[in-house]
């Protein structure tokens, strides 16, 4: 080892991978060096932008490797310098592609992923927002060794948390990002040390998610409960958001809450009641709509919105 507890490559490329690696800066556990993904074009401007993990590895002087195509000719020289760096681990979380088990394994104690659930439960892409769909009371943080297949290596090390009905996924990702970054802090020095064994995982009990689509965010009011809609709005925060059609127009749904049963509301109609612009999913279950948004339009609260538009039923 060298002077500080551990030595590690750091892969990944969002906020959630971004948030975990400054937390392992600020506890002097700087990385060798940050492996993310090209930068890329972003909104209507297609302005060109730096993923936030390179952004940070810059701000702290870190060597960066930005490799679109880890099978690519150009990864040849990447996997030899990797190598050459002689690591401990390498820590991966939110990294945005499949790493090849030669990379994998180029550090002395192999990868370390940092996955937001408690596994086997929701292996794949999206489990924060999975959990968020399901309506779960629970979710956590898992760092496992990784293998060739997607989130199925033995884990090292769980945290549980709740899941507070205020969460979206953005603020479930930012906390599990420090549960995240202190448990790697508490759990590689143990595992290096040979004081930790992994544990495999129980295969049988997996469960999975994929990407989240933006034609995900579509409602439909006759076929979903008040409760799955705000359990939409939740996961689907900010991206891709929930949204209907009304006369071809799309309408994004940008701030709610869940309110009281009403029976005799039509799912899908504004209403109207107490000062609240209200909505109701198939069961009556209603939600409060606080602020909206027209496609090509800006953002406007609920009472701007009854002033401009004429369908709303005042109980």
């Amino acid at each position: 080892m060298n002077n500080q507890a551990f030595s590690y490559v750091f892969w990944g490329t969002e906020k959630f991978a971004k948030d975990i690696l400054e937390i392992l800066i600020k506890n002097n556990l700087h990385p060798l060096a940050v492996v993310t993904a090209p930068d890329k074009a972003v909104g209507r401007k297609q302005i060109i932008q730096a993923p936030p993990v390179k952004e940070l590895a810059l701000k702290e002087n870190i060597p960066v490797w930005q490799i679109a195509d880890l099978k690519s000719s150009e990864a040849e020289n990447f996997y030899d310098e990797l190598r050459a760096l002689n690591a401990d681990f390498q820590i991966v979380a939110q990294y945005g592609q499949i790493i090849p088990t030669r990379f994998l394994q180029s550090a002395r104690f192999g990868a370390v992923n940092v996955h937001g659930s408690l596994l086997p439960k929701y292996r794949g892409a999206s489990p924060v927002q999975t959990a968020l769909l399901n309506n779960d009371k629970e979710t956590g943080v898992s760092l496992i060794l990784m293998d060739e297949k997607m989130d199925h290596g033995d884990i090292l090390a769980t945290q549980s948390i709740k899941i507070e009905i205020s969460d979206n996924t953005t603020s479930l990702l930012d906390k599990l990002a420090i549960i995240g970054g202190y448990l790697l802090i508490k759990t590689l020095p143990d595992f290096a040390a040979g004081e930790l064994e992994a544990i495999p995982q129980n295969h049988q009990d997996a469960t999975f998610c994929g990407l989240i689509k933006k034609e995900d965010g579509l409602i439909d009011w006759q076929e979903l409960s008040g409760q799955e809609i705000f359990n939409r709005f939740r996961a689907y925060y900010p991206w891709p958001g929930i949204y209907y059609f009304i006369d071809g127009k799309r309408l994004l749904l940008l701030d709610l809450d869940l309110n009281e049963k009403i029976s005799n509301f039509t799912p899908g109609q504004f209403y109207t009641k107490n000062g609240k612009l209200l909505i109701s999913g198939n069961d009556g279950q209603t939600l409060e709509i606080k602020k909206l948004q027209w496609e090509g339009k800006n953002p406007v609260s609920a009472e701007e919105f009854v002033r401009g538009y004429k369908n709303v039923i005042e109980q």
